[in-house]
């Protein structure tokens, strides 16, 4: 009896220790990744600051159902703007130079880099958001970015569900060729990330300026001479489309969230096309900092039927709701993207795989459980989540169908001057001053 009593007091401490060191928990399953990765105690406190955050050298371990399969040193620093309030951090992983000099590409499922992208995400219950958003983009023909889950321990300590990522700049570069990477920012302040070496400075610069041209050439043109202007040097429809997957998934902060990526056509011009990425903010049921008075946003509805735009913070985007046949395009735009949406079994097969992706993880206590530390401050169930990607799911189906009858009131207008949005100067005046201090506080 005494032998009893006290194998069973020992069974019980295990189990409350497997529940506060989540370490002893962490996934093993079939079709699982995890990532260990230790330093000092000092440096992962340090990681824990709301302030942007370096660990020069790190032990890295990467595991594929149970099996370590990758070990490297590298660099660990968070990430990120808002979500450095969590406990959470995204993180940057950077593999570091050998003994002759060359850095090792870090291995994780499909994932192959010397950086790495490891995203909390921690406003995106795992991922569900971006995970469609990247299917819905590949689905409609635009460049989007392979991800890995896996969960991440830091110091032996889980700290979740992971999604992995390369550098997008990186993948631009190597898988599409490009010659210079730009990202937007607010303002259409354009940051040139990373260009092809041997590329002189004067190359670079005539990179940028062709695209600031692109942005610029909305003030003096319109109709089919602006179309024709756009079209040289942008995949215009590419960028249409875009527009168009961003109001069917209410995005509701995308105008800073895209890679242009630039190279000479056969005909020697400079051209370029687009990579979203970061789609934490879909599904919204407003625009952020919409209730700003002068604001692109402000006075934005849940459905703008009239451009069926969601945000006019790019001076394209603008330019797309102002110009009755640029408009006009955008509409055959949305056409496109949501009759290729429509498609038999397309939207349920992103449905499955989204489910299926995610599907190894959610039996893990210490994935479960680190819903509490995101903004959701919930723990997670499996059913929770499956009816979380069958909700947004129906939400785009929906969304769809709200926006094929808006197309076929459009198609019986011959006169769309109704629909084109007419900014008064000052509210132009306003737009402008609040997207300077939008930049200037994302810096």
């Amino acid at each position: 009896m005494k032998h009893s009593v006290i194998i069973r007091n020992l069974v019980l401490l295990s189990l409350i220790s497997a529940s506060v060191n989540p370490a002893w928990a962490h996934v093993n399953g079939k079709g699982t990744y995890r990532v260990e990765i230790t330093m000092s105690e000092a440096e992962r406190e340090s990681l824990k600051s709301k302030d942007k955050t370096e660990v020069a050298e790190a032990g890295l371990k990467v595991y594929a159902d149970g099996e370590l399969k990758d070990e490297e040193q590298v660099s660990v620093s968070t990430r990120g703007q808002s979500s450095l309030k969590f406990a959470r951090k995204n993180l940057n992983i950077k593999a570091l130079k050998e003994a002759d000099g060359e850095k090792k590409k870090i291995k994780i499922g499909e994932i192959k880099s010397k950086n790495l992208i490891m995203s909390a995400s921690p406003a995106d219950t795992l991922f569900v958001k971006n995970s469609i958003g990247y299917s819905l983009l590949k689905a409609i023909g635009i460049h989007s970015l392979k991800t890995q889950m896996a969960e991440v321990e830091l110091n032996g300590v889980s700290q979740g569900l992971y999604m992995i990522t390369e550098n997008q700049a990186d993948v631009l570069m190597k898988d599409m060729d490009a010659d210079v990477v730009i990202r937007r920012r607010y303002n259409d302040d354009l940051e040139v990330k990373e260009s092809k070496k041997g590329l002189s400075e004067a190359d670079i610069l005539q990179y940028q300026a062709t695209l600031k041209s692109v942005h610029k050439s909305i003030r003096e043109m319109s109709g089919d001479k602006l179309i024709a202007t756009l079209e040289k040097n942008l995949n215009l429809n590419n960028y249409l489309k875009w527009l168009a997957f961003n109001y069917i998934i209410k995005n509701g902060d995308y105008s800073d969230e895209v890679y242009f990526y630039g190279k000479k056509n056969a005909q020697g011009e400079i051209y370029f096309d687009i990579s979203p990425w970061d789609l934490d903010d879909s599904f919204s049921e407003k625009m952020h900092i919409n209730s700003i008075p002068g604001f692109p946003n402000y006075h934005m509805t849940e459905n703008s039927q009239k451009q069926m735009i969601y945000n006019y913070e790019s001076r394209i985007d603008r330019k797309v709701a102002g110009d009755a046949k640029l408009l006009r395009r955008y509409f055959a735009a949305m056409e496109e993207v949501v009759s290729t949406l429509s498609a038999q079994d397309v939207l349920y097969k992103i449905q499955q795989d989204v489910t299926s992706d995610l599907n190894p993880y959610l039996d893990d206590a210490d994935i479960l459980a680190n819903g509490l530390l995101d903004a959701a401050q919930a723990r997670h169930t499996r059913a929770g989540i499956e009816d979380q990607v069958k909700i947004k799911m129906a939400k785009v189906n929906l969304r769809m169908q709200e926006i094929k009858e808006e197309l076929a009131v459009f198609k019986t207008e011959e006169n769309i001057n109704h629909r084109v949005l007419d900014l008064s100067g000052l509210r132009k005046v306003l737009i402008k001053i609040n997207n300077v201090l939008l930049r200037h506080f994302t810096k």
